[in-house]
């Protein structure tokens, strides 16, 4: 499969706004929340994957067979990337990495250890006799 060498403008704004619009639903949520706002690492990093969500979304849009207008799309992603938030970059790529084992010519990766230890394991007290 050869790579497309003409770069779609607009899809590329879509996406872009599909990503601001779900970053925005977000941070107003969480001014609407009447909590206290997280540090601001932690803000921008969730703003940034939430974000990155939202672009998911806008992107996939422009592959589903339906047409679609630009304000639906943008209301999708930002449902989707503010309901998803930063825990939906693990299930996109999850997913990505899901989707992938199950080609035939990809080989499978081993299953992910268990972290368990006995030593993270709390200790049993003795009993009193």
């Amino acid at each position: 499969m050869a790579l497309d060498p003409t770069l779609d403008t607009y899809a590329l704004v879509v996406v872009a706004a599909a990503g601001a619009v779900a970053a925005g639903m977000h941070a107003t949520a969480l001014a609407g929340s009447g909590k206290p706002w997280p540090a601001r690492r932690v803000l921008i990093a969730n703003l940034i994957s939430t974000a990155l969500v939202g672009m998911a979304v806008g992107e996939a849009a422009r592959h589903v067979p339906i047409k679609a207008d630009l304000i639906p799309v943008l209301l999708i992603a930002a449902i989707t990337g503010h309901t998803l938030g930063p825990r939906g970059v693990g299930w996109l790529f999850a997913a990505l990495l899901g989707g992938l084992q199950k080609l035939p010519w990809v080989p499978k990766l081993p299953p992910i250890p268990d972290t368990e230890s006995p030593a993270l394991t709390p200790q049993e007290e003795p009993a009193d006799a």
